[in-house]
């Protein structure tokens, strides 16, 4: 860790964060309205938030959240809506409260400082920041005894040493500027496909598969890549890591085997208790790692996989007048923690026939929670002898259905389309395509709209709305042989070109509140692929490489990679992978 964080946190050895106004009331976003009536007075994320915290001298309290995270929920009700830690935020700090899915970049900006700080991440993501906008000192969950603690460490700090910590947290900002600025050269492609693979081996889980002994995340992104990878390589140890990981992820508790999809990630290391929240963009990756696996290894299973999650999107994600939502809670209306998809034995045993109970026990597994009188059923159930067993489980657990967040995202829906318009050239399914069709015509009108997100009082363009709603065009272009899908492609690729690039890199965003570190070579990839690596894949796709509003800027950034992807190839899958597919 670089010294000037460390000498800006060792004065913070406890940790965490906020609460609520009226400004919130019927706001687009869920999150941000579930915080309406909190007794942290939360304003809304605006142009002019800096201006208010230089003229009362105050330090910003930046929550950020989203409306599926339980320990969001959880801190709202201990800590955000305690009277005594409410008037103390109040009174100290300026509080501002955030949906991540409307602000990716700066919830990006900010975890990374947690990150980089702390060693950990995670939401809700509560961040202090100076009245000149760098960031100070961070931290996640706290329980309010805890959080109580830190937040009056943190202001007896600044009232105390004021003019050293802003110092700090401005040297902090320019040193990870000046570390954003390393370019190396790119090395051959042999040297870079042995570097990622590496790191691949370094850290995969050999029992499980996966990548990591704690937590697991499916970073679909990262199975892409090997996916391509490997039928060029053919290695034994990639052939098994893949396979395993595919397996697991559609065996055990990441997958839901009564409603299909995936959920985000697993608790443990074994793929056995998800944290149950499930985001249209995890199903929409692990379509396309399915659909791609199946392509490769013509297991029927990997395509029944990727069909189901598509039936889940349409049967449970999908608005009314097309695409889909953001995500489904962790818990139901009660605050319940995986009430929809927990279960108790006798209470399953009580809804099957004796034939269909015998039935799950040979074919599913029953995992064990933290209430011992609670299952979570897992394996596997394709084809239609099992539609009958859980229709009627799923028709049970609607009784306790997780709660919506029916917030229309184009990023992660152009993903969603790229997902379906593969599926599509498999299946020729009728259903799958008219759900495409609708969502097609859904992105068009609000790409037409001017592509912006608005958070709070800003509005703003994100540049992974053009990259994956561009990339979704094209591919459903190929589907629906449809020329003008392919147009508007071109368009939304050169005009991303023209909004976020410049002589340093990429802008990830059209505008900004907070001073960032300048532009970047090559944006890392996140829950989405990296936008950057998108847009160059679309850029030979169309083959726009000559065009003249595209060449200059095409050609500057195929020169150069970060420093940081040589260090964590990772995080750089998708990047990669376009290297490895287009370099000479």
């Amino acid at each position: 860790m670089n010294s000037f964080f460390i000498k800006c946190f060792l004065l913070f050895v406890i940790s965490f964060p906020v609460v609520s106004s009226n400004s919130l009331i019927n706001h687009a976003s869920p999150y941000i309205n579930l915080h309406a009536n909190d007794k942290v007075n939360w304003r809304l994320w605006d142009e002019s938030i800096l201006e208010q915290a230089q003229q009362e001298d105050k330090l910003l309290f930046i929550s950020i959240g989203y409306f599926a995270c339980h320990w969001c929920h959880v801190m709202r009700d201990e800590s955000f809506n305690d009277s005594v830690i409410a008037d103390f935020i109040n009174k100290k700090f300026i509080p501002v409260k955030v949906d991540r899915e409307l602000n990716p970049v700066l919830d990006d900006y900010l975890m990374r400082f947690l990150q980089k700080t702390k060693g950990y991440g995670g939401w809700p993501l509560n961040v202090f920041v100076t009245p000149q906008g760098y960031p100070l000192t961070g931290l996640v969950y706290l329980p309010p005894d805890k959080f109580d603690g830190f937040i009056k460490n943190v202001e007896s700090q600044w009232k105390s040493d004021q003019k050293k910590l802003m110092r700090l947290a401005k040297e902090a900002f320019l040193y990870d500027q000046q570390e954003n600025q390393k370019l190396i050269a790119f090395p051959d492609n042999e040297k870079l496909l042995k570097s990622f693979l590496n790191h691949v081996k370094f850290t995969a889980d050999d029992l499980m598969g996966g990548l990591g002994q704690q937590t697991k995340f499916p970073r679909p992104t990262v199975m892409l890549s090997l996916l391509e990878i490997y039928p060029k390589q053919s290695e034994q140890w990639l052939k098994e890591f893949l396979l395993t990981t595919l397996n697991n992820m559609m065996s055990k508790g990441l997958h839901d085997v009564i409603g299909g999809g995936f959920f985000r990630y697993t608790t443990d290391p074994n793929w056995q208790i998800p944290h149950y929240e499930k985001m249209l963009y995890t199903n929409a990756g692990l379509m396309l790692v399915y659909i791609r696996a199946y392509e490769i290894f013509e297991d029927a299973r990997y395509l029944n996989v990727a069909m189901e999650t598509a039936d889940y999107l349409i049967r449970e994600m999908k608005l009314e007048q097309g695409g889909f939502i953001s995500s489904l809670s962790a818990q139901d209306e009660k605050g319940v923690e995986g009430a929809a998809y927990l279960w108790r034995l006798d209470e399953l045993k009580h809804l099957l026939t004796k034939k269909e109970w015998e039935k799950l026990e040979k074919h599913w597994q029953f995992f064990s929670t933290e209430n011992d009188a609670l299952v979570l059923p897992v394996g596997m159930a394709f084809g239609n002898e099992w539609e009958g067993v859980r229709n009627k489980l799923r028709i049970k657990r609607e009784k306790h259905a997780a709660e919506r967040d029916n917030k229309f995202l184009m990023s992660w829906n152009g993903y969603a389309l790229t997902a379906f318009s593969k599926l599509i050239k498999i299946t020729n399914n009728k259903t799958y395509f008219n759900a495409a069709e609708q969502l097609y015509g859904l992105l068009l009108a609000s790409a037409e709209k001017g592509m912006y997100r608005i958070d709070g009082k800003l509005k703003s363009r994100f540049l992974e709305d053009y990259a994956l709603v561009a990339q979704g065009f094209l591919d459903w272009s190929v589907v629906a042989n449809d020329s003008s899908s392919a147009k508007h492609a071109e368009n939304i690729t050169i005009k991303a070109l023209e909004l976020f690039v410049s002589g340093q890199g990429w802008r990830s965003v059209d505008r900004q509140v907070l001073p960032m570190p300048s532009d970047e070579m090559n944006i890392q990839d996140q829950q989405l692929p990296s936008p950057s690596a998108v847009l160059l894949n679309l850029i030979q796709r169309l083959q726009l490489q000559n065009h003249d509003r595209v060449q200059q800027k095409f050609h500057l950034l195929q020169k150069h990679m970060s420093r940081r992807m040589k260090d964590n190839p990772l995080s750089y899958a998708a990047r990669i992978q376009y290297q490895l597919k287009y370099a000479k």
